[in-house]
């Protein structure tokens, strides 16, 4: 899951020359159904009653953070939390409800079962004083009520509607699914569209025996509590459900002052951090207690990544033991993610040359790589890089000529690498 500011994530290119077992979604072009549960058709019953409560029990956070939004109201809030409990319960053993589900699963993704789905619009009809049988029904019931329906319309009339309330549009099938958000400027819908791909990565991973959460770039969201609350849990009980969890940021303040920070630091075996600036040390000091002869290192010259012999230089903390290290990237992998605009310019210039085949793509990546890796050796700019292709044919082996003059900038080449 990445948060990116604009444009195209980082990883798009890599993630898509996977092929089939890779697969890159911009949430916010297509559904994710925030209410479609994992497949759990490979457990045994124990198992998927076990997972199926890990998602009812994530839904919940998110269903709360949604309610919720901005208001600070600790009674309303925990009785919207148990309301939505309860309505997640009823909807759940609902035998209609519950048909649709296994019809969807059993005839696949794209099939018009699957558009039946149930999505959140069936779940608030359920959220009613008759639908919940509530014996003894009390003002605040009657708030909180009024709360979750009203949020939750909101939401579905909103243009982000179509986006968590509809049945998803992409396939559960591959191994790597990459969930992007970009371009969303409004802060609540970037919120609500940031919970909704969480919950996507939630669901296929309880989908799978073991699996890989990563978060890039959560820093804002991190900062409200409802997101920083379904991280926390995940980072917490994961480990249960075979979710190992990965978080990356620009700082430490992001992750150890939002309100879930102690649980995502407790829980977290490994520390790994690259070049810093002094501030930085500041920080690490102060949130990882780390000892600042021992830190400070990593703001210093010696520790700038060295594009000449494509390493960058890392401090891994385990347990209060230390180890300096040395990253070096697979040259293909380190093209694919090259991601100032310069870069990405020239990349898209020589892969436009190729067949849009994976086979195609690949070739083309080949070539890039090593028109890039030279450049990024040399110390010169990417400019020149693709512009003066001569291919004569697209056959299945192409050989492109290339232009000898290539420059490049060593400056912004691993912009992405020191997190």
């Amino acid at each position: 899951m990445d948060i990116s500011s604009g444009g195209n994530s980082t990883f798009k290119t890599a993630i898509e020359l996977l092929g089939d077992q890779g697969a890159y979604y911009d949430i916010s072009q297509g559904s994710s159904n925030l209410v479609e549960p994992p497949d759990l058709r490979k457990f045994d019953k124990a198992e998927r009653e076990r997972r199926m409560e890990s998602w009812k029990e994530f839904i919940r956070k998110a269903l709360v953070a949604i309610a919720m939004g901005k208001i600070h109201h600790p009674h309303l809030a925990q009785r919207v939390d148990s309301i939505i409990l309860r309505m997640l319960d009823m909807y759940l053993r609902d035998p209609e409800i519950i048909a649709r589900y296994n019809k969807a699963f059993e005839r696949g993704w794209q099939s018009p079962e699957w558009q039946q789905m149930p999505t959140l619009q069936d779940l608030l009809r359920f959220c009613s004083k008759e639908r919940l049988n509530l014996k003894s029904f009390e003002e605040l019931d009657r708030l909180a009520i009024n709360q979750i329906l009203s949020q939750g319309n909101a939401l579905l009339t909103s243009r982000l509607g179509k986006a968590i309330g509809q049945p998803s549009t992409f396939s559960p099938e591959p191994a790597v699914k990459f969930f992007a958000l970009s371009g969303l400027s409004n802060e609540q819908d970037a919120y609500l569209m940031a919970i909704n791909a969480h919950a996507a990565c939630i669901r296929n991973a309880l989908s799978h025996p073991k699996s890989l959460f990563i978060g890039d770039e959560l820093s804002v969201l991190l900062k409200k509590d409802g997101f920083a609350s379904v991280v926390g849990e995940l980072c917490a009980t994961g480990r249960k459900d075979g979710i190992a969890v990965l978080l990356l940021s620009q700082d430490f303040d992001a992750i150890c002052e939002c309100s879930a920070g102690a649980q995502i630091l407790q829980n977290m075996v490994y520390r790994i951090t690259g070049r810093i600036t002094n501030s930085g040390v500041a920080a690490a000091h102060k949130y990882l207690g780390y000892d600042p002869q021992i830190i400070s290192s990593n703001a210093t010259e010696s520790f700038l990544p060295r594009a000449a012999d494509l390493y960058s230089c890392w401090l891994i903390e385990k347990g209060g033991r230390f180890w300096r290290s040395r990253f070096y990237p697979g040259e293909m992998m380190l093209a694919s993610v090259a991601n100032n605009q310069n870069e990405k310019e020239a990349r898209d210039r020589i892969m436009a040359q190729y067949p849009p085949t994976l086979k195609g793509q690949l070739q083309g990546l080949k070539h890039f790589t090593q028109e890039y890796i030279a450049a990024v050796k040399e110390g010169k700019g990417f400019d020149h890089i693709g512009q003066n292709l001569e291919i004569a044919t697209l056959a299945a082996n192409p050989q492109p000529k290339v232009a000898s003059d290539v420059r490049s900038n060593k400056s912004q080449v691993f912009a992405k690498i020191p997190k």
